[in-house]
């Protein structure tokens, strides 16, 4: 298992959250709503497939099908520290103006 650090102080043991364990997310994105539940569920199959890519050492070969899996085209980035929106800016290809 692979252990990391968080920003915030916390330790996270990969190992066993970025293999598929249906209970598991299940569990974590149970809320008061289905819609809301759904929602949460996404951001974390999102998360997992791409820490499931950086831990095999593929996120470079296969980022841009995990994006287009997960996001539509024109995502819109709500993060100030990222320069624009959409796909291929999150894949480190920007768009041309």
């Amino acid at each position: 298992m692979t252990e990391v650090v968080c920003d915030a102080g916390f330790s996270l043991v990969l190992g066993g959250w970025v293999r598929r364990r249906e209970e598991f997310f299940d569990a974590l994105s149970l809320s008061a709503t289905a819609e809301a539940t759904a929602m949460k569920r996404l951001v974390i199959d999102f998360e997992a497939a791409l820490a499931r890519l950086v831990l095999s050492r593929q996120a470079e070969d296969q980022v841009d099908r995990t994006l287009e899996e997960f996001l539509v085209e024109d995502y819109v980035q709500h993060d100030p520290n990222v320069p624009g929106n959409g796909r291929a800016i999150l894949a480190g290809r920007p768009t041309p103006r």
